[in-house]
């Protein structure tokens, strides 16, 4: 009786635990969620196309976003989804933008009951805790857009792996369900998980055909299921690439066009550097948050020190940061590695080998593009960096030295918390100080103060020019089409001086520069009337040349 009275208080510590990460994300995730959301082009263009389509003025797309800078449209699961949402709870773009929070939240429980696979609940809670407040994580919950819920289904895929590979008839046809369902979706979010998701379950396949002697009959009646569940996911667009060639065409340039005239001597380097600079910042936010810039930093680094130029101390940070990330990362696959073949668990080795080959094919997708690459990028493999950093706790964990093992996992924990924490609230401040906002960045809240003074200073004209620098331009001119629109402000494009009219009411978007500067500028030879900052972002009401 005491026993299984232990055990229902385990259970129940552990049941606490685990629902205070999840609030403790679900927190991060939703404080502030429509003021401080993102809204940059992407998210406008969007908004007005579910606008005119809750409005009745379009039907329903049958294709989703554009892929990249390739022409080729994705599926249309994040617009439908989308567009329900908005039927659902209106049109505002933060209700837009629900779905892509619920699969976040969703992701915390998934991701712990995938990580359960193979570490104890111990380890697998402190994993869950750093997923649940990565500034990653939380970051890309935060808005609307395609790429935001991959990890959701890239778990729901892994795990479908997992169970497909079981012995077990009934897990093996769940498996395949959500193999067929995870790659049915994800191949509508982003055009890497094309090449990825399938060629996975496709080494799977070949190990449990070729090394585990599974019936081929057997395999290939999983395989139709899956195939299956990925056809109906994708009904629409494959009717309309069976109609219609230029999609088709356009996915086949996708892929020829980006697998060739690299330079394979730089794009090798910068691949592995890519990977390794991601898992670094994901698990500790250090490094750059935006670009994939080890390798060129070092490249800079290099050939200043080739032109005997005086060294710069700053370099010692990039050299730090770089070899943090080659061993943190390095380390990790080496640990996968080192436990696989300690491994006697089927199941547990089939977790490890799995983590190995979903890197490993990562990897190998990111190649041909790794030259236009961002950070975000890597959401397609936002988990690796938690289990390496699982990988390193189990390793550091049978050290034979109690106290140096006890300090070295409380200094790991304890970092890597602080760092994440210090994130998250530097960026709070930004986002209270209405700061958020730049060449990069659009933000809800701070869009609409914007759009409220080109109203209040529109000198009763319904139809203003929006002008600016070429970077402010292009990230505020939609979301300013949107916005401003919604008040009855008719946004035009100034972005060539030919276009605007003379009498023209003309607002030019830049960054804050000092008061005395501003007052000094024109534009096409209109100087300023009067101008209000906005955090990092000051737009300027410009006088006509009438």
């Amino acid at each position: 009786m005491n026993k299984i009275l232990e055990n229902i208080s385990s259970r129940r510590k552990i049941t606490i635990l685990f629902l205070a990460i999840l609030a403790l994300g679900i927190f991060l995730r939703t404080w502030h969620f429509s003021d401080w959301m993102v809204f940059n082009p992407d998210q406008a263009r969007d908004a007005m196309m579910v606008s005119d389509v809750l409005a009745g003025n379009e039907p329903w797309p049958i294709l989703g976003p554009e892929a990249g800078n390739t022409h080729f449209d994705l599926g249309p699961w994040f617009y439908h989804l989308e567009i329900i949402s908005g039927k659902i709870f209106g049109g505002d773009p933060w209700k837009l933008a629900i779905p892509d929070l619920i699969f976040s939240i969703l992701t915390i429980p998934l991701f712990y009951f995938f990580v359960r696979k193979y570490f104890s609940v111990n380890m697998s809670l402190v994993l869950t805790f750093f997923s649940s407040i990565s500034y990653f994580m939380v970051r890309y919950s935060r808005f609307a857009f395609n790429p935001n819920s991959i990890p959701f289904f890239v778990l729901l895929f892994l795990l479908g792996v997992l169970y497909f590979m079981e012995s077990d008839k009934q897990k093996s046809l769940w498996g395949a369900a959500l193999i067929g369902t995870a790659i049915g979706v994800g191949m509508q979010l982003h055009i890497l998980l094309f090449f990825i998701l399938p060629t996975v379950a496709g080494v799977a396949f070949l190990w449990l055909l070729f090394v585990k002697k599974r019936s081929l009959f057997g395999l290939i009646g999983r395989v139709v299921l899956a195939l299956l569940c990925i056809a109906i996911l994708n009904i629409s667009q494959i009717k309309y690439m069976t109609e219609h060639t230029s999609n088709t065409t356009k996915f086949k340039k996708a892929f020829t066009q980006t697998s060739g005239g690299g330079n394979f001597s730089e794009d090798l380097p910068q691949d592995l550097l890519g990977q390794a600079q991601a898992n670094l910042n994901i698990i500790s936010t250090l490094g750059n948050n935006e670009e994939v810039d080890f390798y060129s930093n070092i490249k800079k680094i290099m050939r200043f020190h080739s032109r005997s130029l005086p060294y710069d101390p700053k370099n010692n940070q990039v050299w730090l940061l770089t070899a943090l990330a080659i061993g943190y990362s390095l380390g990790g696959y080496f640990l996968l590695g080192y436990f696989w073949k300690k491994e006697t668990d089927e199941r547990r080795k089939n977790f490890l080998g799995l983590i190995f080959v979903y890197g490993t094919v990562s990897l190998i997708a990111m190649f041909p593009i790794i030259s236009q690459a961002s950070l975000r990028y890597y959401i397609i493999s936002f988990f690796l960096p938690f289990i390496f950093l699982g990988m390193w706790l189990e390793y550091l964990g049978r050290l034979k030295n109690i106290e140096t093992r006890k300090s070295l996992i409380f200094i790991l924990v304890a970092g890597l918390t602080f760092l994440q924490l210090q994130k998250l609230n530097a960026i709070r401040a930004d986002f209270q100080n209405q700061r958020a906002s730049n060449s990069n960045y659009a933000i809800w809240s701070e869009v609409e103060n914007m759009a409220n003074y080109i109203s209040q200073n529109s000198d009763h004209t319904q139809s203003v020019y929006i002008a600016g620098k070429k970077d402010y331009f292009s990230r505020f001119y939609k979301p300013l089409l949107y916005t401003a629109g919604k008040v009855g402000i008719d946004i035009k494009r100034g972005d060539s001086s030919d276009k605007i009219p003379a009498d023209a009411q003309v607002f030019f978007i830049q960054d804050s520069a000092s008061s005395k500067k501003i007052d000094k500028e024109t534009f096409t030879g209109r100087a300023v009337k009067n101008y209000q900052k906005f955090g990092k972002v000051t737009i300027i009401n410009l006088k006509n040349k009438l």
